[in-house]
């Protein structure tokens, strides 16, 4: 009976091209984007987008009876996206779909991204 790589149960002993040690893709890299609607203290959605963020902005603002304003921009993958949602939401600021109150932390991270801080170097203070 031959040995089974207890990562892969494949046959053999394990090796580097064991898929659990391989890194994972990031998910469809874009653009993450902060749209907050009827000007401040109005919600704040946070989405990624393959497109133009601007045009994103126009897509949602067809159902969306209020004002939109596109916060900032910054490159991110849907990785990053959820990464985003599951934080805030732990911090107590989701309210529904993708769509967050205005909540001290969130604009602090849009004022630091508006100031360059780049999304990645913020993600890795809160990613385990």
């Amino acid at each position: 009976m031959a040995d089974v790589c207890e990562f892969c149960s494949r046959e053999g002993t394990h090796d580097p091209d064991c898929a659990l040690f391989r890194p994972k893709p990031r998910k469809r890299c874009g653009s993450i984007y902060f749209i907050q609607e009827g000007g401040a203290g109005g919600l704040i959605k946070i989405g990624h987008t393959s497109r133009k963020c601007e045009e994103r902005k126009i897509a949602i603002q067809i159902g969306n009876p209020r004002r939109l304003e596109l916060l900032v921009d910054t490159s991110g993958s849907q990785d990053d996206e959820s990464t985003l949602h599951r934080y805030f939401s732990e911090h107590g600021a989701w309210v529904r779909g993708e769509w967050f109150c205005p909540t001290v932390a969130l604009l602090e991270l849009i004022e630091a991204l508006n100031e360059g801080v780049s999304l990645e170097s913020w993600l890795s203070g809160v990613r385990p």
